[in-house]
């Protein structure tokens, strides 16, 4: 399965509202960068699947959150 590269945030998120985004998300098999777990502006997920199921479970986890958002997902490409 392909590799995909998503960054999410969440306008005025806080620390918990982060917590809880990364919490669902890993357990739909997403991995947080290391780099970017500090960061409160936006986070950085791995993961492997098609891009709607990968869609589909960010829209669901940052819903949960109550916050707006926005999104992005990138395809990572192996040379």
């Amino acid at each position: 399965m392909p590799t995909f590269i998503t960054t999410i945030k969440l306008e005025e998120g806080t620390s918990t509202d982060y917590q809880l985004l990364s919490t669902l998300l890993k357990k739909s098999s997403f991995t947080i960068t290391s780099e970017q777990k500090k960061v409160l502006k936006d986070r950085t997920f791995i993961s492997h699947g098609t891009i709607s199921s990968i869609s589909q479970d960010v829209l669901k986890a940052a819903r949960k959150t109550g916050r707006t958002f926005s999104f992005m997902i990138i395809r990572q490409k192996t040379w």
